[in-house]
């Protein structure tokens, strides 16, 4: 998957599925999220009238743009309230709004959050490691590893230009929360004492860290 960020506005990104993030007092439209409600034929108003949305944090709900607009797929993903938005918020916000689109089907989705306190970099760090480890899935043991249907292929986070060095950061944390899975997951015959060894010391040999292995 290819997880990036774009300057490009809300309002002229096309693709499969826009997933916007909402505060709990933000239902009521204005400013530039009416802006585009009227751009996708009153949808984002209609889904939350249908769906009672009341932007809790985490909570999501989608459905399917007509007409002939550029987006097929709008998501609205809760943040909760305004004053209380935190980088976990982001986080968690982040998962709703990978797997929302997962189950949509987009292939190419873009996500329009806030910043949390001028944090630009801690705030791309934040949703793209919600992301990762919402959208991760473990398949060595699996008979059948492929996943039927369409997968998410690119991921843009919007209005976050320039912040190329905390998608980065937030991977090289994820690759360690995956490793630990995987080791954890995996069955006595395959991580054995000796297994969990040998990957300690190939980390420690590939960034130059001590190590000493007691048996």
């Amino acid at each position: 998957m290819d997880l990036r960020v774009t300057d490009t506005p809300r309002l002229e990104w096309a693709g499969d599925g826009l997933a916007v993030g909402l505060f709990e007092d933000q239902v009521e439209l204005g400013g530039e999220l009416a802006a585009l409600d009227e751009k996708l034929a009153g949808t984002v108003k209609e889904l939350i009238e249908e769906t009672e949305f009341k932007a809790k944090e985490g909570s999501a709900v989608s459905t399917r743009v007509g007409g002939n607009s550029g987006i097929r797929k709008i998501i609205l993903v809760g943040l909760g309230k305004a004053d209380s938005l935190t980088f976990e918020g982001l986080r968690r916000a982040g998962a709703a709004s990978a797997k929302a689109a997962k189950k949509e089907r987009c292939k190419t989705v873009a996500v329009s959050f806030p910043v949390v306190n001028g944090d630009a970099a801690g705030s791309v760090q934040a949703i793209a490691e919600g992301i990762e480890l919402a959208l991760y899935q473990d398949t060595r043991f699996k008979s059948d590893p492929e996943e039927k249907g369409s997968k998410i292929e690119t991921v843009e986070l919007l209005g976050f230009g320039g912040q190329e060095a905390a998608i980065m950061r937030a991977r090289q944390i994820v690759s360690g929360v995956f490793l630990a899975r995987e080791l954890v997951a995996a069955p006595a015959n395959v991580v054995t004492p000796v297994t969990l060894a040998e990957t300690a010391l190939a980390i420690a040999n590939e960034y130059g860290l001590d190590i000493q292995i007691l048996e």
